[in-house]
């Protein structure tokens, strides 16, 4: 049984950048707020591939070794910068998860992403 975790993969109508209701799709869990035990970190996963840029996504193809566990039907796009905080109560169902070294790479890729950038130009 896959629970509310951190790396778990889940399904809900992720909202579009218009706030307008999108359809649903995959999402990862990245993080629970430490002051609320209902809501979470997200961000969106697609299978459209035209999306994958490395320097700020990650992909996980259908041969990788957690694919199996991912619950996801095709090779997709984890985008790490279409996030969102949702209350889990509006995620339909739970289907899968990656594995920890995945996440880490993930969390990784945030903190240089978000490092500043003070007095570089």
């Amino acid at each position: 049984m896959i629970r509310f975790e951190e790396g778990a993969i889940g399904l809900l109508e992720f909202p579009n950048t218009n706030l307008k209701s999108g359809k649903l799709r995959p999402v990862l869990l990245l993080k629970k707020p430490p002051d609320n035990k209902e809501d979470w970190l997200v961000c969106a996963i697609t299978s459209q591939l035209i999306y994958y840029n490395p320097e700020w996504n990650f992909i996980i193809k259908s041969n990788d070794e957690d694919f199996g566990k991912s619950g996801l039907k095709k090779t997709s796009v984890i985008r790490l910068f279409k996030i969102a905080t949702i209350n889990k109560t509006v995620i339909k169902g739970l289907i899968g998860k990656i594995n920890n070294e995945r996440l880490e790479n993930i969390y990784q890729k945030f903190i240089v992403f978000f490092k500043p950038e003070i007095g570089k130009k």
